[in-house]
């Protein structure tokens, strides 16, 4: 039984030894996984851990990293590049599972890697959502 439409995983590079990965049943179910606090000391070889298992789980063993739905973010940080990748990632894919598009989201408009440096530019006011392309699932946060 389907209980949401998109899994977003949210984790911490706290999560103790690589071996741990394997017992969080949760990266086998999300259709996404940030890896929050980033900027914390071993956020680089958290992200490289949980990129290795998310291969295990899903047997893609030639996948590139950059492909893998696994994005590391500092949330507590405005305009973050690794927050603003996650949405796009979380907005394609909605669409990919719903067929419902937001905004610039179109199925031949594929994500990007958003650059590491921070752009002061913000979206115009007029960029809002329109409720009726809401979709009608639930997306679940983990």
């Amino acid at each position: 039984m389907d209980y949401c439409d998109v899994a977003l995983y949210v984790m911490t590079p706290e999560y103790g030894a690589a071996s741990q990965l394997e017992k969080i049943n949760m990266l086998d179910y999300a259709d996404l996984i940030a890896i929050n606090k980033f900027d914390k000391a071993g956020a680089l070889d958290a992200l490289h851990d949980v990129r290795k298992q998310y291969k295990r789980n899903n047997n893609l063993w030639d996948a590139k990293d950059e492909d893998l739905p696994v994005v590391g973010s500092i949330a507590s940080q405005f305009n973050d590049p690794g927050v603003n990748q996650l949405f796009g990632r979380l907005m394609h894919r909605i669409a990919e599972k719903t067929g419902v598009h937001f905004g610039e989201d179109r199925p031949d408009k594929p994500v990007t890697a958003t650059s590491t440096k921070s752009s002061s530019s913000l979206p115009p006011a007029s960029a809002t959502c329109p409720r009726s392309r809401r979709p009608t699932g639930n997306i679940m946060i983990g």
